[in-house]
């Protein structure tokens, strides 16, 4: 039986309804599941939190522990030092992580059919010590290199050699004895730099491996200014001596 041309009308009405009805509701789970995850510490994590950073550090604070709160969005869960993953809002402590230690987050995200993992992410912080250089970086374009050497030490007298990432975190540093100037990788697991001083060779776990002294000049000093590396693995470096 064919039906009315009003009981039509209303039937495409409340078919119209039901699609408007569904359309919302898939915006609104679109909208939940697209917040960003948070994540914040106390003491401070540097920088701040992006998805897109790698690496961080936390100052040292009044005692060893550090204080992870989590804030993840529908579809994603977050192991913080090897915890079990857990979802939605969180807060996790970890003691002891003292200078120089480090710990990491892992990040699930699920999507697809049932409830499938798609994405990981490891995210690494490090505990920088006490007496650590204090700077800020600004980012204002896309640096040219992954990372940077760098001694914040000139006129401040302190006795630093540090390795950031491109966003300006400190992933690598050593407390020299004197202070450090030039320091630069001298090979893909060995780091130098002159100073007022002998220079110094290392490798990425701190030992020296090498100590640059004048050669066979009486009286002769060390110039800071450079330390170059030559094929195959030899060095070379300035002295002086005052006439």
């Amino acid at each position: 039986m064919l039906k009315r041309k009003s009981d039509y009308s209303q039937l495409l009405l409340t078919k119209l309804l039901l699609v408007g009805l569904l359309t919302l509701l898939s915006s609104v789970a679109i909208a939940q599941t697209g917040t960003k995850l948070n994540i914040t510490m106390s003491p401070e994590l540097v920088p701040a939190f992006s998805s897109d950073i790698s690496d961080y550090i936390v100052r040292t604070g009044s005692d060893d522990t550090v204080t992870v709160n989590v804030d993840a969005p529908n579809g994603t869960t977050v192991s913080v030092d090897g915890k079990p993953f857990a979802g939605k809002k969180f807060t996790a402590k970890i003691t002891s992580v003292t200078a120089g230690q480090s710990f990491k987050i892992t990040v699930q995200s699920r999507g697809g059919g049932r409830s499938k993992v798609v994405e990981v992410k490891t995210y690494y912080i490090r505990r920088t010590p006490k007496d650590f250089p204090l700077w800020t970086t600004q980012r204002p374009g896309t640096p040219q290199s992954e990372y940077y050497v760098v001694a914040p030490n000139l006129f401040a007298n302190k006795p630093w050699v540090l390795v950031t990432d491109n966003y300006g975190t400190p992933i690598w540093w050593y407390r020299s004895n004197s202070v450090p100037v030039d320091p630069k990788f001298l090979s893909k697991d060995r780091i130098g730099w002159m100073n007022f001083g002998p220079g110094e060779e290392h490798a990425l776990d701190g030992t020296r491996t090498h100590t640059y002294l004048p050669a066979g000049i009486p009286g002769a000093f060390m110039d800071p200014h450079e330390l170059l590396k030559l094929p195959p693995g030899k060095r070379i470096h300035g002295s002086g001596n005052y006439v």
